[in-house]
């Protein structure tokens, strides 16, 4: 077993710098940091309670988001299958429209020939009863058009009956999504400023602690946080530190070996001038030493004309060249043996600024890592609320579309019924022209009789026959606007119904994942509660026993300090030395081995 006992353990402690002001005014830093610390995981919690709180207001804004978007999905789908009805509807209407067209050019065609016959009916009864066959058989054509314009109205009109229905559901369903969208879009900036008031703390609080260290940082904020805390990281990279420790502990060694120069210069002149002094009075026939020669000098035992001789070869031999540079090489010889002798001290400094550089960086690792937890957290957030705000500004053009897209099928649907009942009254006239033409076949054989009543009222007939056959055309006219109309009117229901079960399911996965947001904020704010428990546990364990000890013993400690190292840098000897001499006391012990077998 081997003890060693030395006094130079304390030889670079610089009593000096030991007072209790600094100390004092370190423990006053000390603590208000962790106060501000304290407060600052106090307010995170707050903040997380408060967010944690609103969560549900949240939540079961989301549920009614979801809830008025399947309304309003199932309502577009009404619209779409009302939408179909009448679309077909409009197609019967257009065939109808079509073929009473054609009947009415008939209807023409035959009272223009009846009128032909009843101004030519002098010539002939028999081609009067031609004329009111003819006649007869228009008028079947006219009521068969009627009774499928008749069917096509009814169509029409039940499908315009449920469009309307179904674009009253829309509107409904739109004005909820409005209102639901319009309470959770009212507390997005709270959400937004509680969050950022969070992000805020973290930064000010991992700033102060980073400058209680020793380190120096920039001002960090939510956008440069990540850049100046790399760079802190990357400025404490492990090369970096020891060239930077070794470079400034070999530079403040070699200025302490530097201020010593002419010294440690004087020295070597000494002794190359001791060997050049050697050199001469062996040439000269002296075989003596230089100690020897001056030995003698001062005992009168040298002749002052040699001693003349000998100074002036020396002199001019110590003004060489090669003289010179020896004493220079010598010189920075003994330098670097200085330097080389302080490594150990050069070593240590290195090795405490590595090894406090790696602590610092893996702390500052931690940091970034917790505050972009954080910041994943904070940027989800205002993405939500966003997108609550874009949902909200959406839902009120929609709602404001649906209401006139509703005020539409309530004129159309008065529009089918006003036709419903021309058609029936049509259908109910063209029973009338049937009976009437009958009633005119059957009287031709007296139609000799009254042939100027007859042109008379065939001229009658046939305007008005022109009038209904124009009247059908307008009529064929706006049952084919109306087809074209009522397809486009399919294709946006489509297009609504489409984008409402988009919205559907975007409404469900925002639901789902705000029940995820509300468990990650419940987390959060535990891990809140635990951090400022802890803050205050540490404070009044570890804090506040710190300063019950700087204000108990440390001052007598540090005389105490003072005493030991000024003995211990006055105890240079053992044996003796000399007074230009440094000197420094081991003791070293050797005893026999302990073994497990010694009882």
């Amino acid at each position: 077993c081997m003890t060693v006992g030395t006094t130079e353990l304390f030889n670079e402690v610089d009593t000096d710098k030991l007072n209790m002001d600094d100390i004092d005014g370190t423990i006053k830093e000390f603590t208000d940091a962790v106060d501000q610390l304290s407060d600052g995981s106090s307010q995170l919690y707050d903040g997380l309670v408060t967010l944690f709180e609103k969560s549900g207001e949240l939540a079961d804004g989301t549920k009614q988001l979801a809830d008025g978007a399947g309304t309003l999905y199932d309502g577009t789908g009404t619209l779409v299958n009302g939408t179909n009805d009448l679309k077909s509807g409009a197609d019967e209407l257009n065939v109808g429209a079509v073929k009473l067209k054609d009947g009415t050019v008939s209807l023409v065609a035959g009272i223009k020939d009846l009128k032909t016959g009843a101004e030519a009916l002098d010539s002939g009864a028999g081609k009067l009863k031609e004329g009111t066959s003819a006649l007869a058989g228009g008028a079947n054509d006219l009521i068969k058009g009627a009774d499928k314009l008749n069917s096509g109205a009814s169509s029409l009109d039940s499908g315009a009956s449920q469009v309307e229905s179904g674009a009253g559901q829309v509107s409904a369903g739109a004005s909820e999504l409005n209102e639901g969208l319009g309470e959770l879009s009212s507390n997005s900036e709270q959400l937004n400023a509680g969050a950022k008031q969070v992000f805020d703390t973290l930064l000010s609080t991992a700033e102060t602690q980073i400058k209680a260290s020793g380190l120096t940082v920039s001002k960090l904020t939510i956008k440069n946080y990540k850049t100046e805390l790399n760079k802190l990281v990357d400025s404490l990279d492990k090369d970096k530190v020891y060239t930077l420790a070794y470079n400034t502990a070999l530079k403040t060694v070699t200025a302490e070996v530097e201020k010593n120069n002419d010294a440690i210069t004087a020295g070597v002149t000494k002794a190359v001038q001791a060997k050049v002094l050697e050199g001469v009075l062996k040439a000269a026939g002296y075989n003596m030493t230089a100690e020897q020669y001056n030995a003698a000098v001062k005992a009168g035992q040298i002749p002052e004309a040699v001693q003349a001789k000998v100074t002036a070869a020396v002199s001019a031999q110590m003004s060489t060249d090669a003289v010179k540079a020896q004493i220079s090489t010598n010189v920075e010889a003994q330098k670097k043996q200085l330097i080389e002798q302080n490594s150990e001290k050069v070593t240590k400094q290195i090795n405490e600024a590595v090894a406090k550089a790696k602590a610092g960086q893996t702390t500052i690792k931690n940091l970034i890592a917790q505050l972009d937890s954080y910041n994943e957290f904070y940027t989800g957030l205002t993405q939500y609320t966003a997108g609550v705000d874009s949902a909200y500004d959406g839902s009120k053009t929609l709602s404001a579309g649906a209401t006139q897209l509703y005020s539409g099928t309530k004129d159309l649907h008065s529009g089918t019924t006003q036709l419903k009942s021309g058609t029936e009254q049509l259908t109910s006239g063209g029973s009338t022209l049937i009976s009437g033409v009958n009633q005119l076949d059957k009287g031709a054989s007296d139609l000799k009789d009254g042939t100027a009543s007859l042109v008379a009222g065939v001229g009658t007939l046939y305007d008005g026959a022109t009038q209904l056959d124009n009247g059908a055309g307008q009529l064929k006219d706006g049952t084919t606007s109306l087809v074209a109309g009522v397809g486009t009117l399919h294709s946006g229901a489509l297009q609504l119904h489409d984008g409402a079960g988009d919205l559907k399911d975007g409404a469900d996965k925002l639901n789902d994942g705000v029940a995820t947001l509300i468990d990650g904020v419940k987390q959060l704010r535990d891990g809140a509660k635990e951090l400022n428990d802890g803050m205050d546990e540490f404070n009044e364990k570890a804090v506040k026993k710190i300063v019950d000890a700087v204000d108990g013993d440390i001052a007598g400690l540090i005389d105490k300090l003072k005493a030991t190292v000024a003995l211990g840098k006055d105890y240079d000897t053992f044996g003796g030395k000399s007074d230009k001499t440094e000197g420094t006391v081991k003791f070293i012990y050797r005893t026999e081995s302990i073994s497990a077998d010694d009882k």
